[in-house]
C-alpha cells in the first residue's frame, strides 16, 4: 500500500508541472517593443544624412535587443514597423510627425520609442522618449549631447541602458505568499506522509491552490481569445468608432494578463506546498 501511494504522488506530481508548464506558458507572451526613427529636426536636418541617422536607430535597437530579455521580448525592425503600418495617407502622416503612443496602437506594440536629433548651443543632442501604448504612459527619456555625430553614436550605447531598463522595472511584481513558517521549520520530507498514506492537510492546500491557478490561466486564454476578436474590430473599424473599439480591446488584453499572472502564481505556489510538504 505504501508503494503504492508513493508512485501515485509521483504521478501527480509530474501531473502538476505538466499543468503549470501548459497554463504559465501563455502568461510569457511576447511584448513587442517598436523604436520608430531618430528624426533630425529642422536645425540639423541638411547636415545629416538619412543613412546617419538611420545608423544611430539601429543602434537604439541594438541596445534594446541586448537589454530586454529575449523570449519575452521582440525588438521590431524598420520593415516590420512599416508593413505593420495601414496604407493610409493620415498613419503615413502620422508617422512623419512620430505620434508614438498612436502608431504603438496600430502596429499593436507594447511599448514604442521616439525621439528626434536636433542641437543646444555649438553641440549636436539627441532626445528620446520611451511610452507604454496602452496607457500612453511616459515610462521614461534620455536627453544627451556632443560635438558630433560620431559621439552621438557611443552616446547611444552609454546612455540607453536606463531607457529600457525602465521597462523591465513597470512590470507588475508578483506578491509572494505570506510566511507561515520559518524555512528550519519545513519538516523532512519523509515526515510528510501520514501513517496509513494519508497525504495532509498541507497537500490538499497545494492542490487546491493548483486548480485555482488553472481556473485562472483558463480564464486568462479565454479573455485572449476575445482579445484577438476585438483587435481585429479595431483595425477594421471606422474612426468614429475606433476609440470605442479600442478599449474594448485594451479591457479584453488587461483581463487576459490578470488571468494570466494570477493562475501562474497560484499554480507555482500550488507545486511549492505539495513538494515541500
Amino acid at each position: 500500500m505504501y508503494i503504492t501511494f508513493v508512485l501515485s504522488k509521483k504521478f501527480t506530481k509530474r501531473a502538476f508541472l505538466s499543468l503549470l508548464f501548459t497554463v504559465a506558458q501563455p502568461a510569457l507572451a511576447i511584448n513587442n517593443v517598436a523604436v520608430l526613427e531618430l528624426l533630425p529636426n529642422e536645425s540639423v536636418a541638411e547636415h545629416i544624412k538619412i543613412e546617419e541617422s538611420r545608423h544611430l536607430t539601429d543602434e537604439l535597437r541594438r541596445q534594446a535587443v541586448t537589454i530586454l530579455p529575449k523570449g519575452e521580448y521582440s525588438v521590431l525592425t524598420r520593415d516590420n514597423i512599416i508593413s505593420l503600418i495601414p496604407p493610409d495617407e493620415k498613419e503615413a502622416e502620422c508617422l512623419a510627425e512620430s505620434c508614438a503612443v498612436d502608431i504603438g496602437r496600430v502596429i499593436g506594440a507594447e511599448y514604442i520609442t521616439q525621439g528626434t536629433i536636433g542641437t543646444f548651443g555649438s553641440k549636436m543632442t539627441i532626445s528620446v522618449e520611451l511610452y507604454e501604448t496602452m496607457s500612453g504612459k511616459l515610462l521614461h527619456s534620455i536627453v544627451f549631447e556632443s560635438a558630433n555625430i560620431d559621439g552621438l553614436l557611443a552616446a547611444i550605447r552609454n546612455y540607453a541602458q536606463p531607457l529600457f531598463q525602465s521597462i523591465l522595472d513597470s512590470r507588475p511584481q508578483a506578491v509572494p505568499p505570506p510566511e507561515t513558517t520559518k524555512a528550519g521549520d519545513f519538516p523532512k520530507p519523509e515526515a510528510s506522509v501520514q501513517p496509513g498514506g494519508g497525504t495532509g492537510v498541507p497537500q490538499w492546500i497545494g492542490i487546491g491552490l493548483a486548480l485555482a491557478g488553472i481556473g485562472s490561466g483558463v480564464y486568462g486564454i479565454l479573455w485572449e481569445s476575445k482579445y484577438k476578436d476585438l483587435h481585429k474590430d479595431y483595425m477594421q473599424a471606422t474612426a468614429t468608432a475606433a476609440d470605442a473599439r479600442w478599449q474594448k480591446a485594451e479591457d479584453a488584453k488587461a483581463r487576459r494578463n490578470i488571468g494570466y499572472i494570477i493562475g501562474s502564481s497560484l499554480l507555482v505556489c500550488g507545486v511549492a506546498v505539495w513538494f515541500v510538504f
